[in-house]
């Protein structure tokens, strides 16, 4: 048995987003205050509202495109 508990790390792949100057401050700030990186933060950000996105776990369970989900239907349609 191993004294220190090994960590499994996932894959990452490399993203760029561009975010309003006052928001990179403020992800900046939040992770300097949680200690964490950015990605880190965008990551869990990110995790937490699609698992909060009922739809969207809808559309994942039926293995639909996102381009026929019934979300992203209702957001062209608001764009409209």
């Amino acid at each position: 048995m191993a004294l220190i508990t090994k960590v499994v790390k996932e894959e990452t792949r490399p993203v760029s987003i561009k975010l309003e100057v006052s928001m990179a401050d403020r992800l900046a700030a939040y992770a300097e205050y949680l200690n964490r990186s950015r990605d880190e933060i965008v990551a869990l950000a990110l995790d937490h509202v699609m698992r909060g996105d009922n739809d969207f776990q809808a559309t994942q369970s039926r293995g639909e495109s996102m381009e026929t989900s019934p979300a992203r239907k209702r957001m062209q349609k608001a764009a409209q």
